[in-house]
């Protein structure tokens, strides 16, 4: 029976030109993060089922563990694999109380799994990258606005072309709700927030099964379709009437994050004020963001988060309100190799390549090396020495190396190294490593 090596589906990797894209967008995410402030940690792949149950409906998607030659009864049956970094982050900060400095704001890069079917950009294995701030007892709006603010930038520095990202409030939605004698409030987000996914026609219907006159709910999903840029949202707020608390408070924050988000919109990446997202999480509490790429919207969201009041407070008794954004790294990738929305050329990470004439120059060949890699320079010396020269080019290009290194031979020669750039296919003759270095 043949053996079938390949990897398993929805469990993704990725050729080195990929991966290497994905380590400068991750440097970039790393770079803008703590350019806030925020600090690094990680967290077990493993959590407590009881710490990962939720309100939320993901249940169903947690793998949980045990050991392939368990005997009997596991002890190990009460845990699983993290579907996000959130709720592991809330129980970090809960257990680690003691040693954060407050507001605790951290950024997080690591793998989270989840059992769904495998499709376009969604898989049952990938990176997510992840910002969050958490205060003790309180956390001032103006964390919701920076959170949006972060992510744009790093979105922008990618450099893939157009994004949109969209605020909304869940207390604004509720209220909104509210007004239209919807009662089952939680059931009716969760309606809302699959539109784009199902289509108008398909959440009117499903809105009408919950009991909502069909009039009412086309009323509704009108209201709700109209985005707006964020500088503009009081165009939105001026249509609806502010007549209870949800409303009033949903407004008064959403005002104050659109106010300090004022002028980040450019030619690549939008903020818009979307009365539509919901997100199914029952955990958000407040904003709530959904990111698209524009003109990809067919993949849905590639970064999304929002305000969270009790979700800390869950493995403590002290209030830990937070709020974050999570972007979908791997969906991320996944769109941008597909879509070729930006080049997967690089061969490989070096930088300059030595060719030899014979074997017997390995021993000075690695002497240059270990010069130049001490500047910084990423280089790499042929594996075969006895190898011709045409072959050895062929695989210095095939490294990615911009430069070529000959240490030349022969009475009128010794001393003297030959560089070429192999991108220009140009050469010069160099003397000595420290020149090497200052062309490079």
């Amino acid at each position: 029976m043949a053996t079938n090596y390949t990897n398993p589906s929805g469990f993704p990797e990725h050729i080195p030109s990929v991966l290497q894209e994905e380590l400068r967008i991750r440097d970039i995410m790393r770079s803008v993060y703590e350019s806030y402030g925020y600090v690094p940690i990680e967290t077990p792949s493993v959590e407590y089922k009881e710490t990962l149950a939720s309100k939320g409906d993901i249940s169903k998607e947690v793998y949980t563990i045990a050991r392939a030659l368990a005997e009997g009864d596991s002890k190990e049956d009460d845990r699983a694999l993290r579907f996000d970094l959130t709720i592991p982050f809330a129980r970090y900060v809960a257990q680690h109380f003691n040693d954060l400095t407050f507001p605790f704001k951290r950024w997080q890069i690591q793998r989270v799994w989840r059992g769904e079917r495998p499709q376009a950009g969604r898989f049952r294995e990938f990176y997510q990258s992840d910002i969050d701030v958490i205060g003790n007892g309180s956390l001032p709006i103006h964390f919701d606005a920076e959170v949006v603010a972060m992510v744009h930038e790093v979105l922008n520095e990618i450099d893939f072309g157009g994004f949109t990202i969209g605020i909304n409030h869940r207390k604004l939605l509720q209220g909104i709700l509210k007004q239209f004698g919807i009662t089952d409030l939680e059931n009716t987000l969760r309606i809302i927030d699959k539109c784009d996914k199902i289509g108008l026609e398909k959440t009117i219907n499903a809105l009408e099964e919950s009991g909502l006159k069909k009039d009412e709910a086309e009323k509704l999903m009108n209201l709700l379709e109209v985005k707006t840029p964020i500088d503009e949202i009081d165009t939105f707020i001026s249509q609806i009437e502010a007549n209870n608390d949800l409303i009033k408070d949903g407004v008064s924050e959403l005002k104050a994050i659109a106010s300090l988000l004022k002028g980040k919109s450019n030619k690549n990446g939008k903020i818009v004020f979307n009365p539509k997202i919901a997100r199914g999480l029952d955990y958000y509490t407040g904003s709530v963001y959904e990111t698209t790429i524009d003109g990809y919207e067919k993949y849905g969201s590639i970064c999304s988060g929002g305000r969270y009041e009790n979700l800390a407070g869950k493995f403590s008794n002290k209030e830990l309100p937070g709020v974050g954004i999570s972007i979908g790294l791997s969906r991320l990738m996944y769109i941008l190799e597909k879509e070729s929305l930006l080049p997967f050329d690089k061969a490989g990470v070096t930088d300059i390549y030595i060719l030899l004439l014979n074997e017997s120059q390995r021993f000075e060949a690695n002497k240059v090396a270990d010069q130049l890699r001490s500047a910084g320079i990423r280089t790499q010396v042929s594996h075969d020495g006895e190898q011709k020269l045409g072959k050895q080019f062929n695989h210095a290009e095939k490294s990615g190396a911009q430069y070529g290194l000959i240490i030349n031979e022969g009475e009128d020669s010794a001393g003297t190294m030959t560089l070429k750039n192999l991108n220009e296919r140009s050469e010069s003759i160099v003397k000595s490593v420290e020149e090497v270095i200052k062309i490079l």
